[in-house]
């Protein structure tokens, strides 16, 4: 039996380490902000001279409507900063997809944190294990905050239980027999 419980342990155990391994994996194969930081940095490399060629290819077709290789030239830039946009856009949608999935990741952790501290303080509490003063502090706290969380609950379910307790008295003396 003991070797029984030892086991569900080692694989309980196993079963966290890999789904801890998989979450920080998968953050790992986001693009770094390195990268994006250097895709910007071209963009605004390149950007300033294609603002400039714009606006003066801009005033010359439209000084000079009928001229072919102008109105060439300006399509030619507008496609270049058009392009430029589109990059810009697709490199936005792609960090805010990133910072999804990385807020999904970091609240699965924060959850699971959560539950093996709960865990922790309750095989303490069951084991009577209090090492030093700074945990029983730690300890009352957290006691405490689970008498006022219960405290809290208690109240508000009592407001409502009397405000309806009202309502219904008042209902029950007003309806008339006929």
């Amino acid at each position: 039996m003991r070797q029984l419980n030892g086991l569900i342990n080692y694989y309980y155990h196993l079963k966290i380490f890999f789904k801890y391994q998989y979450i920080l994996m998968n953050i790992d194969n986001f693009e770094q902000t390195e990268t994006y930081y250097m895709k910007l940095k071209e963009t605004k490399d390149s950007i300033g001279f294609l603002l400039d060629e714009y606006k003066k290819l801009y005033v010359i077709k439209n000084a000079n409507p009928e001229n072919q290789e102008y109105e060439q030239q300006f399509s030619n830039i507008d496609n270049a900063v058009k392009r430029i946009n589109t990059t810009l856009f697709s490199m936005s949608t792609d960090i805010k997809d990133n910072i999804h999935k990385l807020t999904e990741y970091i609240i699965a952790l924060d959850n699971e944190i959560k539950t093996r501290r709960e865990t922790k303080r309750e095989l303490k509490r069951k084991l009577g294990l209090i090492g030093h003063k700074t945990n029983a502090a730690s300890e009352m706290i957290d006691d405490y905050k689970n008498i006022y969380n219960e405290r809290y609950l208690r109240n508000w379910a009592m407001g409502i239980n009397i405000i309806l307790g009202v309502l219904v008295t008042k209902w029950m003396f007003t309806t008339r027999v006929v």
